[in-house]
């Protein structure tokens, strides 16, 4: 609509010191005209709600990144050094402080965009100007002027919104702001009455003699009109695509392992499944008409017995999912999160590592340990190790048909085996519980019994920065000598194991013992007289009870080290 006479008169005296300040002047010249035409317009009112939504959205978009980033960054401090910290921190205070800055700065810059984008028609050219920052300006006149179309867009037409768009043939006074030679005359709530002005205008300039015919592309619902405003279309849509396609990206990645991971509450049956069938009843007694099992006979003497009743804690267990990558398959897992827990409250973890041919689900159930981690306040996850048997790692084996190729493997490369994709799965599955909880750097622990204690040995030793304490029960493989223990010379150690033990014999963990002794590494050893291999264990709750009080003692905060004499190495 026309403005005014004085155009100026519309700033506020904010406004003004802001224009004095980049000295943008608040209106532009007139371009060449007769007095009586020159008709000035300017953008519609809902072109100002129009531009504030792009704002939000790309700010919003902006917010989003920055915030997972920030809490990516977070959660991982307390597992980098000092300068790194001070480096993240300091990286991040700058990232908001720009954000904000530059949310304020842009959000004046579009309200006085806004303000300064003058649209005039004379009736001998047109001129268009628009920016704050840089001052954008272009005219066109009638001798030049090709084509005169409306277009806009399925939400300029919801606000009520178009665009004139002005196809000129070369030259005018063009200074940026313009496609080619097309001027745009943006956010028009009247644009089909500026069209016709700009029409009749044209047509008076050519029928007195001074250019061509008016083209036939000026008149309105033509072939060209038609194309271009479903070009117009088909480019919002993409870029509505691609706004979309970033959200749904953040929203992926703030997400974090919601979408790798799934998750099911325990139900009675499948933990009734999961204990076999038993052989002898849950205090250790015969069952009747049934032979006890015979400890001293290996595998085939394990004693076994029916899953009770679930306790208000293992009821709160989670049957989980994820998929490994370098497996190409999903990794069953079991997951206890204590009713304590809390988002942004650190929180200690124990990843409890199961034996041969245990589950995941087997190795949670056993007694005491999710009543325990409740009490104490621990986070517990048993991974599955790729499959019941394949070891944790550190054992030779045959590659895995259906995984990934190793990177860096000579010639047309190696798969993984089993053995290392059971480290893989443990180390994975420890990563994705770091991101998605609230985990306390400092109070970070593992066990395992059986093959689980080996495991525990071998990760606990070959990532010995990440415990605060192990716990290996009736653990195979051990510590073979003075050298091995070094490894462990500072992580305080509980060492559990039936004396009777046929499966894995006690002297394993004596030797463990020995060498941990040899170098003065901090431990505790507990044999247990007359008990097997699992039974004491698996359904002896008050002896599950001694690893989490000794769990429960530790912090890595608190731990000062292996200590020496001074003057001593």
């Amino acid at each position: 609509m026309p403005l005014a006479s004085d155009p100026v008169a519309s700033f506020t005296a904010a406004e003004r010191r802001v224009l004095g300040l980049l000295a943008v002047p608040p209106a532009p010249e007139l371009p060449e005209g007769s007095p009586g035409s020159i008709q000035v317009f300017r953008a519609g009112d809902n072109y100002y709600q129009w531009s504030l939504l792009v704002w939000a959205i790309r700010c919003g978009v902006v917010f989003i990144l920055l915030t997972t980033v920030s809490v990516a960054v977070v959660r991982n401090l307390d597992r980098v050094a000092e300068w790194a910290r001070i480096a993240w921190t300091t990286i991040l205070a700058v990232g908001w402080a720009g954000f904000a800055v530059t949310a304020v700065v842009t959000l004046i810059a579009r309200r006085l965009s806004y303000r300064l984008r003058w649209y005039i028609v004379t009736d001998r050219c047109l001129r268009i100007r628009s920016g704050v920052f840089q001052i954008n300006e272009l005219t066109m006149t009638y001798g030049n002027i090709q084509e005169i179309r409306v277009s806009g867009g399925p939400l300029q037409r919801l606000l009520g919104l178009a665009d004139v768009e002005v196809q000129a043939a070369g030259g005018g006074d063009r200074k940026q702001g313009a496609d080619g030679h097309t001027g745009r005359f943006e956010g028009l709530a009247n644009a089909d009455a500026i069209r016709d002005l700009m029409v009749e205008r044209l047509k008076h300039y050519r029928d007195s003699g001074l250019g061509d015919a008016i083209p036939h592309q000026a008149a309105a619902g033509s072939d060209a009109d038609e194309l271009t405003a479903a070009t117009a279309l088909l480019e919002e849509a993409r870029r509505l695509r691609a706004i979309l396609a970033v959200v749904v990206l953040v929203f992926m990645l703030t997400a974090g392992s919601a979408f790798a991971q799934t998750c099911a509450p325990l139900s009675a049956a499948n933990a009734a499944a999961s204990a076999g069938t038993p052989n002898i009843n849950h205090d250790g007694t015969p069952i009747a008409g049934t032979s006890a099992p015979d400890i001293s006979k290996g595998f085939q003497g394990i004693p076994r017995s029916a899953q009770p009743a679930l306790t208000d804690t293992q009821q709160r267990i989670q049957e989980c999912t994820y998929h490994l990558a370098e497996a190409n398959a999903d990794m069953p897992f079991t997951l206890f999160v204590p009713t304590r827990y809390r988002q942004g409250s650190p929180n200690a973890l124990i990843v409890d590592l199961h034996g041969l041919n245990i589950t995941p689900l087997q190795q949670i159930l056993f007694d005491g340990t999710t009543d325990f981690a409740e009490r104490f306040g621990f986070i517990v996850v048993a991974p599955m190790g790729f499959n019941v048997s394949a070891g944790w790692g550190g054992r030779v084996g045959p590659p895995i048909a259906t995984a990934q190729t190793k990177p860096g493997s000579p010639g047309e490369g190696t798969k993984y085996s089993a053995s290392e994709l059971a480290e893989i799965d443990a180390t994975t599955l420890l990563k994705l519980i770091r991101e998605k909880y609230t985990i306390d750097g400092d109070r970070i622990f593992l066990m395992g019994h059986s093959l689980g204690g080996a495991g525990t040995y071998y990760l606990g030793g070959k990532y010995n920065d990440i415990w605060a304490g192990l716990a290996p029960l009736s653990g195979a493989g051990g510590i073979a000598n003075a050298e091995a223990a070094q490894k462990y010379k500072s992580i305080p150690t509980l060492i559990m194991h039936g004396e009777r033990d046929s499966i894995v014999p006690a002297a394993t963990s004596r030797r463990a013992v020995i060498a941990l002794q040899s170098i003065g590494a901090p431990h505790i050893y507990l044999e247990f007289p007359g008990k097997d291999h699992e039974f004491w264990i698996r359904r002896g709750a008050e002896n599950m009870e001694k690893v989490f009080l000794f769990f429960s003692m530790l912090s890595k905060r608190t731990n000062p080290g292996f200590l020496t004499a001074p003057g001593q190495p």
